[in-house]
């Protein structure tokens, strides 16, 4: 029985290495104190494979080429279909299959916190236009189980070309790049990107929105 929970353990940290000591014992149906031991008799450490999935989520992407970033013109909305075999098996479609992406320079954050970004989202979902809209999410089809954020990673990036340009970086300024894979019940159903100019944002966990956001960042005065 205590072979069958250890490795039950290992497996649940392998195969998902963003859920937390307290979601694997629940899983396990066993103690956070002893999820806690045998990730450590065993030398898995969940913060380094979660790194190493990041690493391999942007192997797997092929973001690093700035042709990749098409910038709708005048800001505005626009919605277009693409070709994009890594992000279409990341969705679990067909490598070839015909994607649908919406990307617009947009407010990101809450209230006085926001700042100007820039958003791609991906899906094979036919995309709707609607009159008002706070989130590209909002334009998936009205009759799918709502999509919630299973995974969210972030990495610092030299900036592409175009919102380089559009944002007028320096060529050693580096860019804030955090993806988030929505999914429902049914499995994934859309990638989205949000891009900002690093200095001067920062990256926060929110408990209201259980995940990751972007922020204008101020330092606090001391003294």
């Amino acid at each position: 029985m205590a072979g069958s929970v250890k490795e039950s353990i290992i497996q649940a940290a392998q195969s998902d290495p963003f859920l937390s000591v307290e979601e694997i014992a629940k899983q396990v149906g066993t103690t956070q104190q002893y999820v806690r031991t045998i990730l450590s008799e065993s030398g898995l450490s969940l913060t380094k494979m979660r790194r190493a999935y990041v690493k391999k989520m942007e192997r797997q992407l092929g973001m690093k080429e700035g042709e990749q970033v098409q910038l709708p013109p005048g800001g505005r909305l626009e919605i277009r279909q693409i070709e994009a075999p890594q992000l279409a098996q990341l969705l679990g479609a067909d490598k070839g299959a015909p994607l649908f992406q919406a990307s617009r320079f947009m407010r990101l954050g809450d209230g006085p916190k926001e700042i100007q970004g820039f958003v791609q989202l991906v899906t094979f979902l036919p995309l709707t236009i609607q009159p008002e809209y706070t989130q590209l999410i909002e334009l998936l089809p009205d009759g799918i189980d709502a999509p919630v954020r299973t995974r969210q990673w972030a990495v610092v990036v030299p900036p592409p070309e175009a919102l380089r340009e559009a944002w007028a970086l320096d060529k050693h300024e580096l860019l804030f790049r955090l993806g988030t894979l929505w999914s429902n019940k049914a499995g994934p159903v859309a990638v989205e990107f949000h891009w900002v100019p690093a200095e001067g944002c920062a990256l926060t966990w929110s408990d209201q929105h259980k995940g990751l956001s972007l922020e204008e960042f101020r330092p606090t005065a001391l003294g």
